[in-house]
């Protein structure tokens, strides 16, 4: 488009099998239902998304429709893409979703580059980052499939700091996870798997559950409180010794959250950094550390926790100082101080 074209007046739905172009001098301006594209998307003009919704659904195998929004945002934005093989829909640009981003189907590679979105909804497909990638989420995240997964270098970060997320994991596993909430909570719902790496930023849990197959960074504005706290799962598989997941208080002093247990079905937690980790809570009934499964290597450095449950695994090379009650069914000590 080299003009105007008013979508909202012409045509309130629109399907297109090949490519969109708004070239600098054009101006297209959507409707308030779907504009469905089957290629590419370039906008170097002007894109006005008319609180519509756009949707990538394109079917070739092994072809990539390229998305380049320029400096235009969209309202709802859809990946729906049903080709076979390589197929994917790949971002050349940053992107702004206002309202809903949704992954249905098929592959979604941020390229490299930023979606900042108001609510993520994932009911299947893949998100990748070839050369890494951020979605942004201000909203609620919501994922209500086991069959979708992001892959290695993509991030969410979840960063409104005024108001309370809800983050339902439905069984999507996630990669690399940041939150970074001011002193906001984040409420995890159902399953939430961190395939990746978790880092506690700032904000504080609700009273839930979060599993990490990679590592845990705790920062200073990350804490606890009597309404919010929370439990982290170490699950990972790691065979390796040498790249065991790793517990890391990042800040200027100890790394705080309420509760921590170790299930690994194989391989090492390791405590690494300069700082303690502490467990604590704002009753008797937080500030919980059990050992379930695998091995924990304190690395010569202090677990603090109110309370102490060894259910079996292996803890060992340092301390754990417990305040409260200290339970333990199986499991061993190595080198190691209670």
């Amino acid at each position: 488009a080299d003009g105007t074209l008013d979508m909202a007046t012409n045509d309130p739905v629109a399907t297109i099998g090949g490519d969109v172009l708004i070239q600098s001098q054009g101006s297209v301006s959507g409707s308030s239902g779907t504009f469905s594209v089957g290629g590419d998307w370039t906008a170097t003009g002007t894109f006005t998304h008319g609180n519509g919704t756009v949707t990538f659904n394109g079917s070739v195998a092994d072809a990539t429709q390229t998305v380049d929004p320029g400096s235009s945002s969209f309202y709802k934005l859809t990946i729906a893409n049903t080709g076979t093989g390589t197929a994917k829909v790949a971002l050349a640009d940053d992107a702004t979703v206002t309202n809903i981003f949704l992954v249905q189907s098929g592959t979604f590679d941020l390229g490299g580059h930023t979606v900042a979105g108001t609510t993520f909804n994932q009911t299947g497909g893949t998100v990748i980052g070839t050369g890494g990638g951020t979605i942004t989420v201000s909203g609620a995240i919501t994922g209500t499939s086991t069959l979708g997964t992001w892959g290695e270098g993509t991030t969410l970060l979840i960063n409104n700091t005024a108001a309370t997320q809800v983050w339902t994991g439905g069984g999507v596993h996630w990669n690399d996870v940041e939150i970074a909430k001011g002193t906001q909570i984040i409420d995890c719902s159902g399953v939430v798997q961190v395939d990746g790496d978790l880092k506690l930023t700032s904000g504080r849990f609700a009273n839930d559950t979060i599993s990490v197959a990679g590592n845990l960074e705790i920062g200073d504005g990350w804490y606890v409180s009597s309404l919010a706290y929370g439990t982290v799962v170490l699950n990972g598989t790691d065979p390796d010794p040498e790249n065991p997941q790793t517990i890391e208080a990042t800040g200027t002093g100890a790394g705080y959250i309420a509760n921590l247990t170790i299930n690994k079905p194989s391989g090492e937690a390791k405590l690494i950094g300069d700082h303690t980790i502490t467990l604590s809570g704002a009753d008797t009934s937080q500030g919980t550390f059990t050992m379930t499964k695998g091995t924990l290597d304190l690395n010569n450095r202090t677990l603090d926790a109110q309370i102490y449950t060894h259910v079996d695994g292996t803890i060992k090379n340092g301390t754990i100082t417990a305040s409260g009650h200290v339970t333990g069914t199986a499991g061993t000590w190595e080198n190691g101080t209670l």
